[in-house]
């Protein structure tokens, strides 16, 4: 990774961004591309990347949830 200097993030465009990102369809687009653009600023990749990894946990949880759930119920009890 380039040891570059630049400019933090502001909350204007923090706030931009957290309003885009809570657009459905829309977030899922703009995410992908800010986490595999080399022309983002590193905050937002981080960013982007922390809530790719947020939602894999997410999936893998409900799947593990949902997978213990249906065989509890599917188990016959006497």
């Amino acid at each position: 990774m380039e040891n570059e200097n630049y400019e933090p993030i502001g909350v204007g465009n923090w706030l931009l961004t957290f309003i885009v990102t809570a657009i459905p369809i829309l977030n899922i687009v703009v995410i992908l591309y800010w986490s595999l653009s080399k022309n983002t600023h590193p905050s937002k990749m981080n960013y982007a990347r922390a809530m790719i990894l947020l939602f894999v946990i997410g999936v893998v949880l409900y799947a593990i949830f949902a997978t213990f759930l249906f065989s509890q119920i599917a188990e016959p009890r006497y």
